[in-house]
């Protein structure tokens, strides 16, 4: 029999999260966008996001994904928010599943206050200090030579 995988819950719980955009397309500009995940589900059908704002743009529902403990989880993508990401506008991400008995809400928003934590729910994203978790290493671009 396989090994139980100790990150499994027994019972699929729906949760919610969101998601800001990669750090290298708000550089970029181009494709910034934000992601609204619902996980913990015993079936993968019947789920509805809703974002506000949209700034007029149209979210992208993706396909349902299972994971290793047979929960499925399945996304919202909501393109081209990087001015109103970078001017600290705060967006939520409603989602209804029948498996939920009332509507889940996450939102999420820029920290334009300096240091601290970005909390949203138990998920936090430091704004300064190194970032070990990312895959890439982010070295700060040296704009101006240093001495003349």
């Amino acid at each position: 029999h396989l090994p139980a995988d100790s990150c499994c819950v027994p019972n699929c719980e729906p949760s919610l999260s969101v998601q800001p955009p990669a750090l290298e397309d708000l550089l970029l500009g181009s494709n910034a966008s934000l992601t609204c995940t619902l996980s913990g589900l015993k079936s993968a059908e019947g789920a509805s996001f809703t974002w506000n704002p949209t700034g007029g743009k149209t979210a992208v529902q993706g396909s349902p994904k299972r994971d290793s403990c047979g929960c499925y989880s399945v996304s919202s993508v909501l393109p081209g928010c990087a001015d109103p990401w970078n001017s600290g506008q705060t967006f939520s991400c409603s989602v209804t599943h029948p498996e939920s008995k009332s509507s889940l809400t996450a939102t999420i928003k820029k920290d334009l206050g300096g240091p601290g934590p970005l909390r949203v729910g138990s998920w936090a994203l430091h704004t300064q200090g190194p970032l070990p978790s990312l895959p890439l290493p982010l070295q700060p671009c040296p704009l101006l030579t240093e001495g003349d």
